[in-house]
């Protein structure tokens, strides 16, 4: 069996005091907003007495507009805090899949948006890369005598499924095939093994 040669390092989580310095960031924020939203408290209610001093000289259009930018100085204050939204791209549904293939666990199933399927190798023949994980199908960027291709991300290695799985100027392959008629590959595949 197969044993792939990559090893896997998680990376996504944050280390523990870039995760403590966060939080102590978000308190200075929240005691920040906190502190503005009562200075814009004590502005409003100022403007409020100098509305009611004013409201006797001035007539009642001038009160109305004073109120309004006092409102919306206010809200803008508390308002000033940051936020950050990440999005992440999300897959088609229509979109091509790779899957183990559960007959043999050596093989995967690429299945095209169209819905037709082929078997392929699992590991790339260049660096054992597991094509299940690292695997991306480009099925519109080549033209149709080239067909779909898989292709190792690892080191952008390309192998056309419609030719074989054949890749790297035809030096590899991949050993693909259509689902249906994988039975035929797989014997013509057996017979190309050596027998030592």
């Amino acid at each position: 069996m197969f044993e792939p040669t990559i090893k896997y390092k998680r990376v996504n989580d944050p280390p523990k005091d870039i995760a403590k310095s966060l939080e102590e960031l978000k308190a200075e924020d929240k005691q920040e907003s906190s502190s503005k939203s009562d200075n814009a408290n004590k502005i409003s209610e100022d403007n409020k007495k100098e509305d009611k001093a004013q409201d006797t000289i001035t007539g009642r259009d001038d009160k109305k507009e004073e109120k309004d930018t006092a409102a919306s100085t206010a809200t803008s204050a508390a308002k000033d805090s940051y936020s950050f939204t990440f999005e992440e791209e999300e897959e088609e549904e229509n979109d091509s899949k790779i899957e183990v293939d559960p007959n043999d666990k050596e093989r995967i199933i690429v299945t095209l948006s169209t819905g037709k399927q082929f078997s392929a190798d699992r590991y790339c023949p260049h660096a054992g890369a597991d094509l299940s994980y690292h695997g991306k199908v480009a099925e519109d960027d080549y033209p149709p005598e080239i067909g779909p291709v898989l292709m190792c991300s690892i080191h952008y290695w390309e192998f056309a499924l419609e030719k074989g799985g054949r890749g790297g100027s035809g030096f590899t392959s991949i050993n693909a095939c259509p689902v249906d008629v994988a039975e035929k590959c797989a014997t013509s595949a057996e017979k190309k093994k050596l027998e030592w």
